[in-house]
């Protein structure tokens, strides 16, 4: 069995939000003060103050007074010692234990040496201290400390990005950390490159033949595709290499508009996914070259792409009227690549049992 075709030259107290330095926020609700505190003698607190009692003022970083401005109150002086609440869960959710266990782990397995810091002092613990770390991604050490102790507070993702960087974080950690605080990892490397195929990937390809199977990148470039592929639409091996574009042979290859029995339909679906894709990445050169190309050469692309229709993938039934297989019903199905999510693989399978016994036509 031939191996699959390639794309030539490119394989290869709930906490409190914040979007201060160091991840700490006032709260929203009224100030509140320490009962005793809120004036002298026993002169009740002024309204929009809630008075805390004292135990609560014994919790471990749980408040912080600030003194503010005198307040006046019939025609008196009063001065307020205003708490400002940081955290109020002090344990926090298993999510967050489980990401301060992970920083903490990180920490223990540096040496200063690692990250540039000249100590020559014997160290009761391994690692670095929770000061050094802190002061290497630019953030208070209170406010570190809180995060390995699994406290509930917000942590934004630029200092997320610090943290990674000093804890000489690898990519898989790196997207590891940014799941425990519920953030989308960012995107490693150059996101607009092209990614390649791989063995196994072409391996899977050629296991699923009869049924046509096509690798595709973010861009919806061809990377690699089998026999019966081939033989359902062309083979690419033979268009151009900036032309090797699912989109662009739905809409540039003319045969394409007999082959699909409901051309316009799925013409129309298929670009309506790409422009998802294409409006959240407006930077990125290959996804403007491909729509600058078939608004070029490709009569009526812009009727159809100046309606700005998005849609999801779904699975769907797909009808072709092939020249020696005749009429097929193909159930297309995708799958992401788990080591490069930029890398589909798109598989289409048949729909009823007169497609199945027809796809063995595709690669007489």
């Amino acid at each position: 069995m031939s191996p699959p075709f390639h794309r030539g030259g490119v394989l290869g107290g709930r906490g409190v939000r914040s979007d201060s330095a160091d991840g700490c926020g006032r709260p929203n609700s009224p100030a509140r003060v320490p009962a005793g505190e809120a004036s002298s003698g026993s002169r009740p607190a002024p309204a929009g103050v809630q008075v805390l009692r004292s135990e609560q003022l014994n919790t471990r970083g749980g408040t912080a007074a600030l003194r503010r401005p005198l307040r006046r109150r019939g025609g008196r002086d009063l001065a307020v010692r205003v708490a400002r609440v940081v955290v109020t869960t002090p344990s926090g959710d298993a999510g967050r234990r489980a990401l301060g266990a992970f920083l903490r782990s990180r920490r223990e397995r540096l040496s200063p040496d690692d990250v540039g810091i000249c100590d020559s002092s014997r160290r009761r613990t391994p690692g670095l201290r929770r000061e050094e770390v802190a002061a290497l991604s630019g953030v208070s050490l209170s406010w570190y400390t809180w995060l390995e102790q699994g406290r509930d507070i917000k942590v934004s993702r630029q200092v997320l990005a610090a943290l990674a960087r000093s804890l000489r974080l690898s990519p898989p950690e790196v997207r590891h950390l940014y799941r425990l605080c519920d953030e989308l990892p960012p995107e490693l490397g150059d996101p607009h490159s092209c990614p390649g195929s791989d063995g196994q990937l072409d391996a899977m390809l050629r296991a699923l033949e009869p049924n046509p199977a096509v690798l595709l990148d973010q861009h919806w470039d061809v990377l690699a595709w089998n026999r019966a592929e081939a033989a359902l639409f062309t083979d690419y091996a033979a268009l151009p290499v900036e032309r090797r574009n699912m989109l662009w042979v739905i809409f540039g290859w003319p045969p394409a508009r007999f082959l699909m029995t409901d051309w316009e339909a799925q013409a129309s679906q298929v670009l309506a996914q790409f422009r998802v894709r294409a409006d959240e990445e407006p930077g990125d050169p290959r996804f403007a070259a491909v729509v600058a190309d078939l608004l070029a050469v490709v009569p009526d692309f812009a009727r159809f792409w100046q309606r700005h229709e998005v849609a999801d993938y779904q699975t769907v039934d797909k009808h072709f009227t092939h020249p020696r297989a005749g009429r097929l019903v193909l159930r297309q199905s995708k799958l992401i690549a788990a080591d490069d999510p930029r890398v589909h693989l798109l598989a289409r399978f048949p729909a009823d049992e007169s497609t199945k016994g027809a796809l063995a036509l595709l690669i007489e």
